[in-house]
C-alpha cells in the first residue's frame, strides 16, 4: 500500500513539473508535500482543463477559416513554386561536356580483377614491399 502512494505522490510531482508553464487564475504554485498533494491534484487538473479549452479554441477557430483538420504543420513549412528558368537540364549539362563516367561493364572489370591479381608485382607492391 505505500509503495502505492509513493508511486501516485511521484506521478502526480512529475505532472505538476510538466505543467509548471501553464498558468492559472489563482497562479499560486504549490509545493508537494503529504498534505498537499490533493490541492495539487486540483491545481494540475484546471491546468489540464485550459489547455483543453485552448486546443478546442483553436480547432474551432481552423474549421472557420476553412483549414483542414488534422496534423499541425509548421509556418516554416510551405510550399514554394520552382520557377523554370534557372533549371538546368541534363541535356545542358551534356552539351556543356559535364559528363558523369559510365560505370565499368562486368567483363571489364572482371578483366581489371584478373590482371591485378595475377601480376605478381602488384600484390607485392599492395602490400608495401618492393622487389
Amino acid at each position: 500500500m505505500t509503495k502505492l502512494l509513493v508511486n501516485a505522490k511521484a506521478g502526480i510531482e512529475h505532472l505538476s513539473d510538466r505543467l509548471v508553464s501553464v498558468k492559472v487564475p489563482d497562479g499560486t504554485r504549490l509545493e508537494m508535500t503529504d498534505e498537499t498533494v490533493l490541492e495539487v491534484l486540483l491545481q494540475c487538473e484546471q491546468k489540464l482543463l485550459r489547455l483543453v479549452d485552448a486546443a478546442e479554441d483553436n480547432v474551432g477557430k481552423r474549421e472557420e477559416e476553412g483549414e483542414e483538420g488534422g496534423v499541425d504543420q509548421a509556418p516554416h513549412n510551405v510550399r514554394v513554386a520552382l520557377s523554370d528558368v534557372d533549371d538546368d537540364s541534363e541535356s545542358d549539362l551534356e552539351e556543356e561536356g559535364e559528363e558523369e563516367d559510365t560505370p565499368m561493364d562486368r567483363a571489364l572489370l572482371k578483366e581489371h580483377a584478373n590482371s591485378a591479381v595475377s601480376s605478381p608485382q602488384s600484390s607485392v607492391q599492395c602490400l608495401g614491399f618492393r622487389v
